[in-house]
């Protein structure tokens, strides 16, 4: 297995990078990135703004005391219209080689649009990517958003 990525989740429609070649004009390129979500505390960079993809910026920190469950509808929505435009989307995250958030951000794609349980949508991403270590209560924010889908029937 690779431990460079972007590492491919679902063929041809959805990526997850960690490293900054992973948004190279090459990288993007060679995978038909048409949109990227990066969850990172910085902006994103000049180059990606400049080249015209659709980007979305999620300002999580990589920390127990971080909140992604406010994000993840609005990323699902992100990845999902993306991918039925026929768009390729790469979830980029700077939380190196484990991808915590990143994965977060995934799994919950997969959850809504696979009606996966969380464990079965992170080991998705394991899958890809051994390295894969989402923190706790990123897990538990993923358990209380498949319950908020399952409760309101939002799934794909």
């Amino acid at each position: 297995m690779s431990t460079s990525g972007p590492f491919c989740i679902l063929q041809g429609e959805l990526f997850i990078g960690y490293q900054d070649s992973d948004l190279s004009p090459l990288s993007r390129t060679a995978h038909g990135i048409t949109h990227i979500i990066c969850v990172c505390l910085q902006s994103i960079p000049e180059s990606v703004l400049r080249a015209r993809y659709r980007c979305m910026r999620i300002p999580v920190e990589d920390s127990e005391a971080a909140n992604m469950l406010p994000w993840f509808q609005d990323a699902v929505k992100f990845i999902d219209d993306a991918i039925q435009s026929g768009g390729t989307v790469l979830v980029h995250s700077d939380d190196g080689i484990t991808l915590s958030r990143g994965a977060s951000v995934v799994a919950a794609y997969l959850i809504y649009a696979s009606r996966m349980n969380v464990t079965d949508a992170l080991h998705t991403v394991r899958l890809v990517n051994h390295y894969t270590a989402t923190r706790h209560v990123f897990f538990e924010q993923l358990l209380y958003y498949s319950v908020y889908l399952d409760r309101y029937q939002l799934h794909a």
